[in-house]
């Protein structure tokens, strides 16, 4: 049995979309997680998932379907920016066009920022870093892959935290890395938090007799 929209298109045509999806869609903003939430409640609130569903059936026999879906395509074109609307319009456009369009841009542009975010991540060193701001950082670059839908699982964290560590704690690695089943990137950090404490009160200490 076909889908029914449960609100008559008259009702959906005097809604006033941005109350219901109070953010406009950038790419500049990378707002794309948030907006989709907003626009996927209303739909559902309001039955139309149908016009946005790529394995439901349009029916453009229906004279109250193709007033919603026009109400649809409204609601698209209000809650995104110019320059987005510009990139996404068509020659006869359905709601189902433009949302593909829109997630279209949006996948695409996810996996430009995931593979600029990823060639940063391998280039991190620690440097001067102490070992939380170090690991801090490394933290930083894998949640935005995640939140990108490139997820760095935690084998490959703790090789990345290997690789680029000082020195001065290289001596450590293979004592650490001889360990079955591999520690995790959490633990990996507390017994390099432990080296660092470890060489910081050496250092003291050797201080002390020298005075």
């Amino acid at each position: 049995a076909p889908v029914v929209t449960t609100v008559y298109p008259t009702v959906l045509q005097t809604i006033d979309i941005r109350r219901h999806v109070p953010i406009i869609l950038d790419l500049l903003t990378d707002n794309y997680a948030q907006w989709r939430r907003h626009f996927d409640t209303a739909i559902g609130m309001f039955g139309l998932r149908d016009h946005v569903d790529a394995t439901a059936l349009p029916r453009f026999d229906d004279p109250e379907w193709v007033m919603a879906d026009h109400a649809v395509v409204h609601w698209l074109n209000t809650t995104i920016s110019p320059d987005l609307l510009d990139a996404v319009m068509q020659h006869e456009n359905t709601a189902l066009t433009v949302w593909a369009a829109i997630d279209g841009i949006f996948r695409d542009n996810q996996l430009a920022c995931a593979v600029y975010i990823d060639a940063e991540y391998h280039a991190v060193v620690q440097g001067d870093m102490t070992i939380m701001q170090y690991c801090t950082k490394l933290k930083s670059y894998t949640d935005q892959l995640r939140d990108l839908r490139q997820p760095v699982d935690d084998t490959q964290q703790l090789f990345h935290l290997l690789r680029g560590l000082g020195r001065q704690y290289h001596g450590a690695i293979p004592h650490l890395t001889a360990r079955t089943p591999l520690p995790s990137f959490l633990q990996a950090r507390s017994f390099f938090l432990l080296e660092e404490l470890r060489a910081e009160q050496s250092a003291l200490q050797q201080g002390v007799h020298a005075l």
